[in-house]
């Protein structure tokens, strides 16, 4: 027996139950105290009718069974009553259920099946007329109540599921906003100008950006993508971005050189199988020169005079997969120049026909402006015409800069 005690701990040994289990206890408690009144009252029912039955063979017979019929409606409306009480009382609690219920399944099963057994082998004294349609009726009725109790369980697990769910993606969408950095501080960097946006999916994936001021002159600029949804992304998501950041004040001059250490970081603790796709570039404010890595992430796209192009990047894996050693590219950006960072969710994006955003309509639109919120702004809009309002289940992250040092 389980008893609950409020009083201070001090003054007693008793076990303390949090709001949670209270809730918990005291809901099985309603539901076993309907339940085993109404089998109860079934019990006695079904006793008194066998009473009379036995003066009146016959007569009763079909109103012993209307009886029956009756208490199966009224036990079908109490469980589906008590199946929106357990939902929403899971949904205050945000906690799995199913072992209570299946507690609940079996003590009014037992104890009827019991009954049943016994009432069966007494009313067997009167005779094989009397005995068939008495434990026929009683083996129909424990499979309805069998019946009844899996599409309670079902509705519970679904909902329970669901609610596991959306939790898990609430708390990715919190993990992933904290460590995205402040738009504020893409105003106090001077040489460039900078613009960002996520555009969040049902399933929060792992997708995240971040500038990273070195020293007066330089700037080191990221995008990633972790593989997978859900909280466990968001969280290998802040580790990769932690081991980056520590890499880019280390070695910030080298930025395939920091892929390859953290590369090997990942491995060394990888039970899950995860993957990252990086682009990692360092930009000299001064003169414009501009060395990244890639690590099978998409190619960012250069746009210049009015023209834009994929930048040149080495087919390498992505972080996590195999030991690589991850080599520097260099490019030099002009005055005004626009690079345009991107994740697959922008060309992954898929309407309702299944056909992909794809590269070429991205380089269509982003050809159009050279300001990186303009930009930005557009595939935005065009991703939200090409979709038509589709579900998407992947994160569309953009992050665009132009070069404006004189």
């Amino acid at each position: 027996m389980i008893c609950l005690v409020e009083t201070k701990a001090a003054e007693s040994p008793h076990t303390y139950y949090s709001t949670y289990e209270k809730k918990v206890l005291s809901v099985k408690k309603r539901l076993l105290e309907i339940l085993y009144i109404l089998f109860i009252g079934l019990s006695i029912c079904d006793l008194s009718f066998s009473i009379i039955h036995m003066m009146f063979p016959w007569d009763l017979y079909q109103l012993k069974f209307a009886s029956s019929v009756l208490i199966l409606i009224i036990l079908t409306i109490v469980l589906i009553l008590t199946n929106r009480f357990m939902i929403k009382t899971m949904q205050e609690t945000n906690r799995d259920l199913r072992g209570d219920f299946r507690n609940v399944l079996f003590i009014p099963v037992a104890v009827y099946l019991t009954y049943a057994v016994i009432s069966c082998m007494w009313n067997s004294q009167e005779g094989a007329v009397f005995f068939i349609p008495e434990i026929t009726t009683r083996v129909i009725f424990i499979i309805m109540v069998i019946l009844l109790y899996m599409q309670v369980f079902y509705g519970i697990h679904k909902a329970i599921r669901q609610i596991h769910i959306d939790e898990e993606m609430r708390l990715a969408k919190d993990v992933q906003s904290s460590i995205l950095p402040d738009p504020d501080v893409f105003e106090n960097i001077t040489g460039v100008k900078i613009h960002a946006a996520i555009s969040e999916s049902e399933l929060v994936g792992g997708d995240f950006y971040d500038i990273i001021r070195i020293w007066d002159y330089h700037l080191a600029v990221v995008i990633a993508d972790v593989s997978g949804k859900g909280i466990s992304a968001a969280l290998m998501m802040m580790r990769v971005k932690t081991m980056i950041k520590i890499a880019v004040r280390t070695l910030f001059t080298q930025p395939g050189r920091m892929l390859t250490i953290v590369n090997r970081e990942i491995m060394k603790n990888n039970d899950a199988c995860r993957f990252v796709t990086v682009f990692i570039g360092l930009l000299n404010l001064k003169n414009g020169r501009f060395s990244y890595s890639c690590a099978g992430h998409n190619p960012p796209i250069l746009c210049r005079s009015g023209t834009c192009t994929p930048l040149v990047c080495e087919k390498a894996p992505g972080l996590g997969i195999m030991d690589h050693e991850y080599t520097d590219q260099r490019t030099v950006l002009k005055r005004n120049d626009t690079l345009f960072l991107y994740t697959d969710g922008v060309t992954e994006a898929q309407n309702k026909h299944g056909e992909m955003y794809g590269v070429d309509r991205l380089l269509s639109i982003v050809e159009k402006s050279d300001d990186p919120k303009t930009m930005i702004n557009s595939v935005t809009e065009d991703t939200a015409v090409f979709t038509g309002g589709s579900s998407q289940t992947d994160d569309m992250t953009m992050l665009a800069f132009r070069y404006t040092q004189e």
